[in-house]
């Protein structure tokens, strides 16, 4: 199977998903298998998502400021949450996002909610870190929509 399979299937899947978490994780597979072709099989995941940013920040530059864009709001949540504002807090090290165009802070919230849902650090009963998530859900399927679309990844969006 291809990767192009595997974004596809993971993307289409988070669509469906009942709630905010199974979303972002479904959706999260299918920016990993996208992202995976920006670097070597030795580099570390996160150094892969690095790479991926010097060739995707043009896509991302205007998507912020877009009329029905999530991400002002993605980063003013973590500017005002009452736990830890204007950061994520990871189990090692908090990670703050000041510059809503900036991709590579923006991905590496992401990363960090990522982290800390497969490592057990978020919980799904907790009302700020449910928001949280929505909101990390929704920004990232605006961008991934857009750059899928542009890169036709996804099934049906061919010329």
């Amino acid at each position: 199977m291809s990767n192009k399979y595997h974004i596809n299937h993971w993307y289409e899947r988070a669509k469906v998903e009942d709630d905010y978490t199974n979303k972002f994780i479904s959706l999260w597979i299918s920016f990993n298998a996208f992202y995976n072709s920006y670097g070597d099989d030795n580099d570390k995941e996160f150094k892969r998502i690095e790479n991926s940013c010097e060739k995707l920040k043009d896509d991302f530059l205007e998507l912020p400021n877009l009329p029905g864009s999530c991400f002002k709001c993605f980063q003013q949540y973590i500017l005002d949450k009452p736990d830890n504002p204007g950061s994520i807090q990871g189990k090692f090290r908090k990670v703050y996002y000041s510059d809503v165009s900036c991709l590579s802070e923006y991905l590496r919230v992401l990363y960090q909610i990522r982290c800390n849902l497969f490592h057990g650090n978020k919980i799904n009963d907790n009302e700020q870190d449910k928001k949280l998530i929505e909101l990390a859900y929704r920004t990232l399927f605006q961008f991934l929509t857009c750059l899928y679309k542009k890169e036709k990844h996804i099934t049906g969006w061919e010329d």
